[in-house]
């Protein structure tokens, strides 16, 4: 275990890596979608009547790299938007109908990756207890609540 890639971060990063890929693989594959484009679209579901600035904002992009996102949201029919009748420079994002499929899309791909995971029900316990333990330990080094 010398190697830093054998490491509780360099673990870490694989899970990641491979989760996100898999994640990016489902939603392209069955609903032709992006892993960014569907993070706009949580988030705009969670947030009705939001702007585009407010949703980089909570994302944390840039505005320039969100409106591309929402660009082809919008020509996918997921959302529309609108300017502000107040303040031309602020883009309003409102999720349509399609859009709304957001909540069914994670259902989905949440059932995906607990099959894809498949870990043995005896070691489940074990692994979720484990990563609550390091989620504790990390939150309490941070200074934020578990």
């Amino acid at each position: 275990m010398g190697k830093s890639e054998d490491g509780v971060l360099g673990l870490m990063r694989a899970i990641d890596a491979s989760v996100r890929r898999r994640q990016e693989r489902f939603l392209a594959g069955n609903f032709g979608l992006t892993l960014p484009q569907y993070q706009l679209l949580l988030e705009a579901v969670e947030s009705p009547e939001t702007n585009l600035g407010a949703l980089a904002e909570r994302m944390g992009c840039s505005r320039g790299n969100l409106t591309g996102i929402a660009d082809r949201l919008e020509r996918g029919g997921w959302i529309c938007r609108d300017r502000s009748t107040d303040d031309r420079r602020v883009v309003h994002v409102h999720v349509t109908e399609k859009g709304q499929r957001v909540g069914a899309i994670s259902a989905a791909m949440a059932e995906e990756m607990q099959r894809w995971i498949a870990v043995p029900n005896e070691e489940t316990a074990v692994l979720v207890g484990l990563l609550r333990r390091g989620i504790s330990h990390l939150s309490q080094r941070l200074g934020k609540p578990a």
